[in-house]
């Protein structure tokens, strides 16, 4: 996974997930907490309390992108964000059904 743009309060950045499995449904999930979880073969998870902030799906060469809008909002300065997307992957690495990416973390800045 990769941020792509400046996390300020009221700008637009993307995230983008590439090398997962093609054509896969995937949930990206967010957390304000930070976690390094080893879930068995190789797979972590890097979110504490990590809530869902969107299924999406990966293109037939394993990348997906969503652009995201940070709402403009002073509230927001300096909170950090860990993003961490779940890969249906059929034989993938966590429980033989499922891969995990990479963890990003962004601070929202003004």
């Amino acid at each position: 996974m990769s941020v792509a743009g400046v996390a300020t309060a009221g700008s637009f950045i993307q995230i983008d997930l590439s090398e997962a499995a093609p054509s896969a449904a995937t949930i990206l999930f967010v957390s304000t907490g930070r976690s390094a979880l080893p879930v068995g073969s190789g797979c972590s998870v890097y979110l504490a309390a990590p809530q869902v902030l969107m299924p999406l799906a990966t293109d037939p060469v394993g990348m997906s992108s969503l652009p995201i809008m940070l709402p403009a909002t002073s509230a927001l300065v300096g909170i950090p964000l860990y993003l961490q997307t779940l890969v249906a992957a059929p034989g993938g690495p966590l429980l033989g059904m499922f891969e995990l990416s990479s963890g990003v973390e962004l601070v929202i800045g003004q």
